[in-house]
């Protein structure tokens, strides 16, 4: 890592998940990912008024940081599973998709 090539990990129990914002190769993995990856549901309170689903790790924390309750699954397009929208609908008043106004982020919303 240099300042010219910062990298940043997001641990989890069995996998690392690198992120490299100025490279080609953006994302690297070591281990295993959960099929059912969602960052930040393990910090959700049992009951609030909003949550957002948002594009990446970056964004779950940056919201984190303000306040707001906010997860993720490994990238826009994957499908988000049944059960989570369920266990959330039972959580929150409110789901919000914060994706990216791109092709992709309109596309998966």
């Amino acid at each position: 890592m240099t300042t010219e090539e910062p990298i940043f990990a997001y641990l989890g129990n069995e996998f690392i998940k690198l992120y490299r914002p100025k490279s080609k190769l953006r994302f690297l993995y070591g281990g295993m990912l959960p099929a059912t990856y969602c960052f930040g549901l393990k910090q959700l309170p049992n009951r609030g008024d909003i949550v957002f689903i948002t594009r990446g790790e970056k964004d779950v924390m940056s919201l984190y940081v303000k306040g707001f309750n906010a997860i993720c699954f490994n990238s826009e397009t994957s499908l988000i599973p049944l059960h989570v929208i369920e266990m959330l609908s039972r959580r929150f008043k409110h789901i919000i998709l914060l994706y990216d106004v791109d092709k992709t982020g309109i596309s998966a919303s």
